[in-house]
């Protein structure tokens, strides 16, 4: 038996510690099968539940700036797979059921969290179809209120443990997001590949048993890539950028009542065709409804600027301005792929219109 001493002793040893504890496994060989053998195997092929941006077996980092929207855009993803809703033009797959999602939030209030949970839940109120697939662990509900950190074997364990709840009830592996890795790692140094390997190659065992993870981190100064030695996206499938748009690229939309977010996929392992260009997200505040719009340039905003004040495009390519025809067409082309949520409208400064 253990005495009361040691028990508290054992409770006060530094998380660093506990990393360091390895379990003795006896060598077991490797499982290896015969080319044959190996392509008559059923594997489950990967299904997506919303293309190409999330699926099952799926590893994920969505990194940005803080304040940038990673944590916006990641609950709505989690929040949209479970209840099957369409987000923007990524269409819900209907041959599947929803997935479970597990969010883990280690950063925010419970009361932020909950004022977010309860716009989306009131906004699609009529499209839920099971509240109770989206679930959430919270730093203020853990014990002492604290999360044993991922960089622990503990801290592993306790989010697979979750998520493994979650398959014995409901039948489905849940999608799993970790907001955010700097908070929920720990005291390690993001810097140095050595302090990844861990939580890299606990990642990639998620993945095997059949789960999707989404983890979200933050970019360096310039916002370019996300901060770290790069090991940290070795073996992912989908890495998304997020980021402010700037001067030349921002919308129209006001600052006082809507959030511009610049999207950019960084990798996809698929690389499908036409989804790695660029685009603006705009959410508006006051709706919670999500717009895609295209990035434009310099010249491709004048021209929409004149579209918007009622000329043609042929007054535009006949106008002083000297806009080419193809730049015209261009832009207008750009501008068909606005997407709000499914709807046909778009409200910009309080003005509702038909999108083109």
């Amino acid at each position: 038996n253990t005495s009361p001493l040691a028990k508290a002793f054992d409770e006060l040893k530094p998380e660093t510690e506990e990393a360091e504890e390895e379990e003795t496994v006896k060598p077991q060989g490797l499982t290896t099968l015969t080319l044959s053998e190996f392509v008559d195997r059923n594997y489950p092929p990967i299904q997506y539940y919303m293309y190409p941006v999330i699926s099952d077996e799926c590893l994920g980092m969505i990194f940005a700036l803080p304040g940038k929207g990673k944590s916006l855009y990641a609950m709505e993803l989690a929040w949209r797979c479970s209840q099957g809703i369409d987000f923007m033009d990524w269409k819900f797959n209907v041959n599947l059921d929803p997935p479970p999602t597990l969010y883990v939030e280690g950063e925010m209030s419970a009361r932020q969290i909950q004022d977010r949970v309860l716009a989306m839940t009131e906004r699609d109120r009529d499209r839920v179809t099971n509240i109770d697939n989206f679930h959430i662990a919270v730093l203020k509900e853990q014990p002492n209120q604290n999360f044993q950190k991922l960089k622990t074997p503990a801290g592993r364990i306790n989010v697979e443990t979750a998520a493994d709840e979650i398959y014995k009830k409901t039948g489905k592996k849940p999608l799993i997001f970790l907001d955010n890795v700097r908070f929920l790692m720990g005291n390690f140094n993001e810097k140095e590949g050595q302090d990844w390997i861990d939580f890299v190659l606990w990642l990639a065992t998620l993945r095997a048993k059949g789960y999707s993870t989404y983890f979200l981190h933050h970019a360096v100064n310039t916002g370019e890539k996300a901060s770290g030695s790069g090991y940290q996206d070795s073996n992912l499938d989908v890495t998304i950028k997020l980021s402010q748009p700037d001067e030349n690229s921002a919308t129209d939309h006001s600052s006082d009542h809507f959030t511009q977010i610049q999207f950019e996929f960084g990798k996809m392992r698929e690389n499908v065709i036409g989804q790695m260009k660029p685009f603006i997200m705009v959410v508006d505040r006051d709706k919670g409804t999500w717009t895609k719009f295209p990035l434009l340039n310099k010249t491709e905003r004048k021209i929409k600027s004149m579209l918007d004040s009622g000329k043609t495009a042929k007054d535009i390519i006949s106008d002083k301005e000297g806009m080419s025809k193809a730049n015209v067409h261009k832009t207008i082309n750009k501008l068909k792929g606005v997407i709000t949520d499914g709807l046909n409208k778009e409200t910009i400064d309080g003005k509702t219109k038909e999108i083109c």
